[in-house]
This record gives structure tokens, C-alpha cells and sequence, in this order.
């Protein structure tokens, strides 16, 4: 049995298995980046009301909201569609920030459902639908990951563009991009390394298909047998399944000599 048809066979160290690594990292930055609520902070000698922010939390100190007609004083760090904010809430969440709240959603889930496609292709499980389906599965991949680079972009753009309007936050040149906002950079950034190493990988699949998808019509034919090499057994099949993978599309040109019966004249 070979390596690429055994599930129990370790991974080889190619493109998607590095670019795996880079997704990975750039996904717990994500999460990390996605919950704290550092986006915005400010520095601590301005001795301001408003203290720091994520995307969903905002923490005050004795903050009064000057177009509140009751004299309300908010304290302490809470969910940004808590009631305490529900006064204010028009204020705190303006357009372009829910727009950065729904791009680093979407972001967030492109990244860790790409991560799940990955990780069933590294352990080729269930082996049917990675011999199967390896193309699709790679298309999907990569296609998640561009989203997420994408997406995240987009909302660091924004949020980095109108954090300091003077029309949101009293006093912006008081305030500062902390830690969180530069963990989705980060998070961006291997998010696009991971991108370009499964194109590599996507190239390299494509490159195989000529000599799976004749391998998966002799099977077909009953021509080819997987026998001492796939099995212990002649015509041994994981499941039923020829090891073809999921190159199944046609190759342009002239077929294997021999491969196929030739058609009846009628």
C-alpha cells in the first residue's frame, strides 16, 4: 500500500501541510483578536473617559453621554448590546462598525471552516471523499482562505479609517490602535501565506489529473486491478473505490494505446 492511499500514513511536509501551519496560526490570532477588547484604547496619562474597545465590548469610566438627557454615568466594561448601552447604543455602534463586526465574522468562520476541510485532507478522512473529491476539496480550501484575507482586510481598512472621527468618540487623538487590532493584521497576513501554498498545492493536484483519470477509466472498464498494491487481495477497493482521487475530469488528447475497447461498427 502506498503512502498516499494509506489513512495512516503521516502527512508529507508539501504545500497544504506548511500552509496548514500558517492557517493555523493566523486562526488563533483571529480568535484571540476577534473576543479581546483591544481594537481601540486610550493612553492612560489623558485620564479619559473612555478607556479601550473591541468589537464587541466597550469599557467607560464615569462617562457621561452628552446627548443623553438623563444624568447617567456609565462604569465598567460590557457587550455592546447589553442594556447598559441600549441608550447609547446608536452612538457606539455606528454603520461602518457593524460593517467591521460582519466582515471579521465572516472571516472568523471562512477561516476555521477552511481549517476543517484542511485537516480532513491531511488525514484523508473519509478516504472516499478525499479520493474522490481532492480537487473540490483543495478549490474549497483556498476559496475559504481568500474570503478570510479578503474580509479581514476590508475590516481593518475601516476600522483603521474612522476609529478617530471626530463624529464617534469624544477626544480621538487621545486614543490608539492597541494589540488586538494588530493580531488581525497578523492573522491577515498568514492567512495569505496559507493562500499562496495552497495554490501550490491546488497547481500540483492539476498536474496529477491526466494520470488519475486514466487510472479511474481502466477501473471502470474492469482493465485495472488493485491488487499488491493497494491490498492484500486482487481487485481490492477501500470501499468499493478505485485509489483515482477526485480527478475525474477529461484529458484533452489522444487516450492510453490499448486502454479502452474500441467501439462496435455498427
Amino acid at each position: 500500500m502506498s503512502d498516499d492511499d494509506n489513512p495512516k500514513a503521516k502527512p508529507r511536509k508539501g504545500p497544504l501541510f506548511y500552509g496548514s501551519i500558517f492557517a493555523f496560526i493566523g486562526g488563533v490570532l483571529l480568535l484571540m483578536s476577534f473576543c479581546s477588547p483591544y481594537w481601540l484604547q486610550s493612553y492612560e496619562i489623558a485620564y479619559l473617559d473612555f478607556k479601550n474597545m473591541g468589537l464587541w465590548e466597550v469599557c467607560f469610566v464615569n462617562f457621561r453621554y452628552p446627548n443623553n438627557q438623563f444624568d447617567h454615568k456609565f462604569t465598567g466594561c460590557h457587550w455592546v448590546f447589553s442594556n447598559e448601552y441600549r441608550i447609547i447604543r446608536e452612538w457606539i455602534l455606528p454603520a461602518w462598525l457593524q460593517a467591521v463586526q460582519a466582515f471579521v465574522t465572516l472571516a472568523f468562520v471562512a477561516s476555521f471552516g477552511g481549517q476543517v476541510v484542511v485537516a480532513m485532507m491531511l488525514m484523508k478522512l473519509p478516504l472516499f471523499l478525499w479520493r474522490r473529491f481532492q480537487l473540490e476539496m483543495t478549490v474549497t480550501a483556498l476559496t475559504m482562505k481568500l474570503v478570510t484575507v479578503a474580509t479581514l482586510f476590508l475590516a481593518l481598512a475601516i476600522f483603521g479609517g474612522k476609529c478617530w472621527d471626530r463624529d464617534w468618540l469624544m477626544y480621538p487623538n487621545y486614543n490608539f490602535l492597541s494589540w488586538s487590532y494588530y493580531m488581525a493584521a497578523f492573522s491577515c497576513m498568514f492567512h495569505a501565506f496559507a493562500a499562496i501554498l495552497y495554490g501550490m498545492h491546488l497547481y500540483q493536484v492539476k498536474q496529477l489529473m491526466p494520470t488519475d483519470y486514466h487510472l479511474d477509466r481502466l477501473s471502470r472498464h474492469g482493465l485495472y486491478e488493485y491488487g499488491n498494491e493497494y491490498g492484500s487481495e486482487p481487485g481490492y477497493q477501500y470501499g468499493g473505490y478505485p485509489p483515482s482521487g477526485a480527478l475525474r475530469r477529461p484529458v484533452r488528447g489522444r487516450p492510453l494505446a490499448g486502454a479502452l475497447p474500441a467501439r462496435r461498427e455498427r
